[in-house]
């Protein structure tokens, strides 16, 4: 076997180097047993790291844990939204991309160049970033 910069545990390497820990734990015949001890310790460890953690009794100031496992908001919501938004849905900024440059030729020369749709602004300005450069051609829906 060649030695790759690491520790070379071919037969010959153990039988040339009996002062080793590795050759220590080969009973003659057989491999290395070095690996299972090592797993055997790092086992021993993880288990036994609990034991010492800090186990005091829970206080008595009525405190508990709490995991949320659902968040909904206090708001009324009808099934569709068309009470709560008449005129419909805030644009989207597909939306606004689309009124912005009707034709599907324009659109695509658009994202040829910028590459995203949020690309908007009048140099390629991400609109997300810098949404003051231009004025959205779609009003915004106000209840």
């Amino acid at each position: 076997m060649g030695n790759s910069g690491g520790l070379n545990l071919s037969r010959g390497w153990v039988d040339k180097h009996p002062e080793s820990p590795v050759a220590c734990n080969r009973a003659p015949g057989r491999a290395a047993t070095w690996p299972r001890h090592l797993l055997l310790a790092l086992l021993a460890t993880s288990t036994t790291a609990g034991l010492w953690a800090d186990s005091e009794a829970p206080s008595s100031d009525n405190t508990i844990g709490l995991v949320l496992g659902y968040w909904n908001i206090a708001l009324y919501q009808t099934q569709d939204g068309s009470q709560e938004c008449p005129e419909g849905f805030h644009h989207t900024q597909g939306d606004n991309f689309r009124a912005q440059f009707p034709t599907q030729g324009e659109r695509d020369a658009v994202l040829r160049k910028y590459a995203y749709y949020t690309h908007r602004g009048p140099n390629g300005e991400n609109v997300f970033y810098h949404p003051t450069v231009i004025t959205d051609p779609l009003p915004i829906r106000l209840v």
